[in-house]
């Protein structure tokens, strides 16, 4: 899930976390630098007022299941794409049924991402289940 101004919801929780930062305060300051580079392109942007609130629930069902890309991108784990293509995971069905042990072997090391990645492949497994 993205939100209208492009930016992940599960990203921004994501950020909050490990900054140990309010969600609300983390979320302002995400808007504010996508305003500022969309000025500098000669662009004009619209606020996002309601980025915060879309950061609050849980958004892990919600989760863009097109593709592994859009898959992490939407759960706000994207840099681990490379990690699980480098071992030869490429697509959702691959990785719907990893266990922590997998991550670790992928190098997932930060028990926060792994525990993230858990929550997100039991939905992922339901998800495409139902497909």
């Amino acid at each position: 899930m993205s939100g209208f101004c492009g930016i992940p919801p599960a990203l921004v929780q994501r950020y909050a976390e490990e900054v140990n930062e309010d969600v609300y305060d983390v979320a302002d300051a995400i808007d504010h630098l996508r305003l500022r580079s969309l000025v500098v392109r000669g662009r004009i942007g619209i606020p996002n007022d309601f980025l915060a609130d879309s950061c609050t629930g849980i958004i892990i069902e919600q989760a863009n299941c097109e593709s592994l890309h859009s898959w992490l991108v939407s759960i706000g784990l994207p840099m681990c794409e490379k990690l699980f293509n480098e071992h030869g995971y490429t697509d959702l069905k691959q990785i719907a049924t990893l266990k922590e042990s997998d991550l670790i072997t992928c190098g997932i090391s930060k028990p926060t991402h792994r525990r993230l990645l858990i929550t997100a492949l039991c939905a992922l497994a339901v998800n495409l289940d139902k497909v």
